[in-house]
């Protein structure tokens, strides 16, 4: 038998393998829906990640100056963990036993730090 377009269709016969999976195929459709506006936020949150990561190199390098700076941000950071983060003293361990315990989680206010 000579391989043609139509011999494939009809040696795969879509419309049947569809009919006998129509509940996997809603479900792979479902799955879809859900995921590609997901895909699409991720994808932009990272385009916006590494646009603000190569402004801020380009600014790093435009103003050498800013280098002598970083010991104030560090110290800003650190009274702010001071002030602010009592309760979250425990570090990386203190965020996994968080996140495991019913109705824990860690203070928005951390967030940025």
């Amino acid at each position: 038998m000579r391989a043609t377009f139509r011999n494939l269709v009809g040696t795969l016969n879509v419309a049947a393998f569809m009919r006998d999976r129509h509940d996997h195929a809603i479900s792979v459709l479902r799955w879809a829906l859900i995921l590609l506006p997901m895909a699409a936020l991720v994808g932009t949150l990272c385009a916006a990640f590494l646009l603000s990561l190569d402004t801020v190199t380009r600014l790093r390098f435009a103003s050498p100056w800013l280098l002598y700076l970083l010991p104030v941000g560090g110290f800003v950071v650190g009274l702010l963990y001071h002030l602010t983060g009592r309760s979250v003293e425990g570090g990386n361990n203190l965020i996994v036993e968080q996140i495991h315990e019913p109705g824990g989680g860690v203070p928005l206010r951390m967030a940025p730090l």
